[in-house]
């Protein structure tokens, strides 16, 4: 993956959860020579124009001063001190802000080509209620509107994806889908990989003949097979995913609009980088 990737954000806060996903990133890009920005939004504001933000590991209240954020700064360097050795191309940044809008207003100003997540632990999962949201609501909001692929890591993953055996392609053969596609492709062609698609939905003939001029046709030398499997698409991706034993699953996420818990936990995205085996990638915007 060498020519894959030149500039990489991996999202941290700076806990548990995040270090499998931090095995990835760092190797990643001591391997590729890769440029890292290890980033931390550690607060955010309790109200409009107040001093007080609530700090997203305490939940407590804190006024930012030069002296907080400099002791936020030695936290996260020292939380990662032994990665950060050998990797010169790495730097760490931290904020104050909404998640969300944080991580997608340094990717786009970083113009990165990948940005890397973990997942939730359940000290997490209680801290969201600081922020009035919904857990896994960030990995999601960021997934939507991101150009770059999200990648989410929840689970021991070795050789930085170098390893992949096989990528699992999950479509509703919708347009954002070609671009995760071109996504899948690429990793593929990069790692050695094939790539098997599925489709979750009902089996026909207008359903084959869609995935093989959308993706089998398009593979581009890549090894590539599909399937079709009914029934819940969260469910059949996750199964799918553990039968190929795969290194990773690519997928779209274009849900327009959640206002409930339910509905976050509904969406398939949500389900699948839970559940599934390996790292999850979502490329809605890949290429645009």
């Amino acid at each position: 993956m060498t020519n894959l990737f030149k500039k990489i954000l991996f999202a941290t806060s700076a806990s548990p959860a995040c270090d499998d996903a931090a095995r990835v990133a760092f190797a990643m890009a001591k391997g590729t020579r890769a440029d890292l920005l290890i980033f931390n939004d550690f607060a955010t504001p309790t109200r409009a124009y107040s001093q007080f933000f609530a700090d997203l590991k305490t939940g407590e209240d804190v006024v930012l001063t030069d002296e907080y954020k400099d002791k936020v700064d030695t936290a996260v360097r020292e939380y990662y001190a032994s990665d950060l050795e050998g990797c010169a191309t790495c730097r760490i940044e931290t904020t104050v802000g909404f998640p969300h809008r944080e991580i997608l207003r340094i990717a786009r100003d970083e113009q990165v080509d990948l940005i890397v997540m973990g997942g939730s632990t359940q000290e997490e999962l209680e801290a969201a209620k600081v922020k009035k949201d919904f857990p896994g609501s960030t990995i999601l909001r960021v997934a939507k509107a991101a150009k770059a692929p999200v990648l989410v890591v929840n689970h021991p993953t070795p050789n930085a994806l170098e390893g992949i055996v096989t990528i699992l392609f999950a479509t509703d053969l919708s347009p954002y889908c070609d671009r995760a596609f071109a996504f899948a492709r690429d990793m593929a062609k990069a790692a050695g990989a094939s790539i098997h698609i599925l489709h979750a939905g009902q089996a026909d003939a207008t359903v084959e003949d869609a995935l093989k001029k959308k993706y089998l046709d398009k593979a581009e030398g890549v090894p590539t097979t599909a399937s079709i499997a009914e029934g819940n698409a969260a469910t059949a991706i996750v199964a799918k995913a553990n039968a190929l034993n795969a290194g990773l699953v690519v997928m779209a996420h274009h849900a327009s609009h959640f206002d409930t818990e339910e509905e976050w936990h509904d969406a398939v995205l949500h389900q699948v980088m839970v559940e599934a085996p390996c790292p999850v990638a979502s490329a809605s915007k890949y290429g645009a």
